[in-house]
Order: C-alpha cells, then sequence, then structure tokens
C-alpha cells in the first residue's frame, strides 16, 4: 500500500473521531462515587464546601441587584432565571417560600446528594436573606424569610 492510502486512512479516522469525540467531563461521576460510597467525614467535608460555595455564589448574586431590592424579590428573581418552581405564602410576621427539591438538578450537577444540595442552598439562601429558616420535607424545601 502506498504512503498516500496510509495518509488517507488516517486522515479519515482523525475525521470520523474528530465529529464524535467530545471532551469528558468526569468530576461529576467522581463526586457521584465519593458521596455514595464516602465515609461520614468525607460526606461532611462535602457539606460544609458545599454551604460555603453557597455562600459565596449567594453573595456574588446579592451584589448584582440593586440595594433597594427586597431579599424576597432577590430570591424570586433568581428562581425565576432558573427555572425553579416554588410558591411565596405572605403571612402576617414573615414570608414563607416552598421550593421543590426536584429543582435540584437545575442549580446543580447530578451527582449531588440531598444533604449536599440542602447545605449548598442554605449557605446560598443564607447569604441573601441573613438570618432565614430553611426546612426540609419529603419533597418541598420551606424557607421564612
Amino acid at each position: 500500500m502506498s504512503d498516500k492510502g496510509v495518509a488517507f486512512g488516517k486522515e479519515w479516522q482523525l475525521m470520523k473521531l474528530s465529529r464524535t469525540w467530545k471532551p469528558y467531563n468526569i468530576s461529576d461521576d467522581l463526586l457521584k462515587i465519593i458521596t455514595e460510597a464516602g465515609n461520614y467525614d468525607t460526606k461532611e467535608l462535602l457539606k460544609e464546601a458545599a454551604y460555603h460555595k453557597g455562600q459565596s455564589l449567594g453573595g456574588e448574586f446579592v451584589s448584582k441587584m440593586p440595594d433597594k431590592n427586597d431579599r424576597v424579590v432577590i430570591l424570586e428573581t433568581f428562581f425565576l432565571i432558573s427555572g425553579i418552581s416554588y410558591h411565596i405564602h405572605k403571612e402576617e410576621n414573615n414570608t414563607k417560600i416552598q421550593i421543590e427539591k426536584d429543582a435540584k438538578k437545575l442549580v446543580m450537577g447530578n451527582w449531588m446528594d440531598e444533604p449536599t444540595y440542602i447545605s449548598f442552598f442554605s449557605g446560598f439562601i443564607g447569604a441573601i436573606t441573613k438570618g432565614a429558616s430553611i426546612y426540609e420535607s419529603r419533597n418541598i424545601i420551606t424557607v421564612i424569610v
């Protein structure tokens, strides 16, 4: 076979591969393995890191909003632009916001286990609302501001 045949075959293979190959991000897979099989200390470390990351991102989000905005309005803005389903109940002394837990896939990667996600969200909401209480039930996260 001539060199031209080998070169063409090589180029054809590279062309086929370049159309289908995409860089693969293994971090989600690795973190999923760690959260599923990790020991207690590892899981607590991930929850703590998620909380601090949530605080940081929540602080960044607030810094981009006008100072006069109510914190509930800021949360609503975040939910709306993120496509997160929520319900607000204004009561006499506070405001109750209920968020569906399935919204976590819109905010986080698919590897995130629920306790780590709740930690992230607690940090995020805490940075925005300063003193909100966060409760979770089977399908709902409730924030009382």
